[in-house]
């Protein structure tokens, strides 16, 4: 009897099972190659397109691109009309409204692109340039703070995307641009550009999620990308090699911290250069050379405490 009527239940159930079918996950879909982007034809790809995939493919998940501004991802991030956003760097403001998980996708760093006619060496030629950034990203917050403590007098010019940072700095709208190595070092010779040695704010890259909301997704791309990380021959290092990445390591978040210190001996190095001569406590622009302080709260955060945290 109850083997029957477990057989009728079991009937009657598996219509619904099957028109519910896998789960559907929005993703975000901005671009910035060759992290994430659309192909000529619309498909999305990428790094982390790559990564997400055999993910979702283990899980269940359906995955719905929905194609976006930087700005109108993280808007419709915030507002629930995505899932998931890709390519999300952690800051303490971003923490206040989306959820993160702990291990980083991909690590990088900024750095500034120059038109071949202007000479960018330190943080201090900046000024009077125009600095085109992508809007709303964590590089414009940066910049913002940066040139406020130092005194540049620079002009940020806020683009949709980061092609279009460049291709202001290749049209003459701009003077330098901002981007990650991921897409400068790709890019910059379709521009006409030429990479300075300004490289600032190294990141951890995450999929983000609303505050809240769709814990399980992280959970469940945190314990792929913990045992991808691993292992040098998992799919993780085959699809950063696919990308024209460095060869396999098993912690990517360790080079960032060797990366953090080499930067904070640049801009030491730049910024001593530059203001030797000034007499001790009466530096230009309201820092002296060569102390902790020199630097404003923003440097000393993201190339000091967050690396040794």
């Amino acid at each position: 009897m109850r083997r029957n009527l477990f057989l009728l239940l079991a009937c009657a159930l598996f219509p619904l099972l099957a028109i519910a079918g896998p789960r559907e996950i929005r993703v975000g879909l901005y671009d910035n190659p060759p992290k994430i982007f659309r192909e000529a034809d619309g498909r999305p790809a990428g790094i982390l397109v790559d990564l997400l995939a055999p993910i979702a493919a283990d899980a269940g998940w359906l995955l719905s691109y929905v194609p976006c501004t930087w700005k109108d991802c993280l808007a419709a991030l915030r507002d629930g009309r995505i899932d998931l956003l890709p390519d999300v760097a952690h800051s303490e403001l971003r923490a206040a409204e989306f959820d993160f998980h702990p291990t980083p996708a991909l690590t990088s760093w900024s750095q500034i692109y120059r038109h071949p006619g202007r000479l960018i060496r330190n943080y201090l030629d900046l000024r009077d340039q125009r600095i085109a950034v992508l809007r709303d990203s964590v590089q414009a917050v940066f910049l913002r703070d940066l040139l406020a403590n130092f005194r540049i007098p620079a002009q940020l010019v806020e683009t949709d995307s980061v092609e279009q940072a460049f291709a202001a700095v290749q049209s003459g709208r701009a003077d330098v641009a901002v981007a990650s190595h991921y897409f400068g070092d790709r890019n910059a010779w379709r521009y006409r550009l030429e990479e300075t040695p300004v490289l600032f704010q190294p990141a951890r890259l995450h999929f983000a999620v609303a505050k809240g909301r769709n814990a399980d997704l992280l959970q469940t791309i945190e314990r792929r990308l913990v045992a991808w990380q691993a292992k040098p021959d998992s799919d993780y290092y085959r699809v950063l090699r696919d990308w024209g990445g460095a060869g396999p390591e098993p912690a990517p978040a360790s080079r960032l911290l060797v990366g953090g210190r080499r930067l904070r001996r640049r801009l030491r190095a730049g910024a001593v250069r530059r203001h030797r001569p000034a007499p001790p406590g009466a530096a230009p622009d309201g820092f002296a050379a060569g102390r902790r302080g020199a630097f404003p709260r923003g440097v000393r955060q993201h190339l000091g405490r967050r690396f040794r945290a």
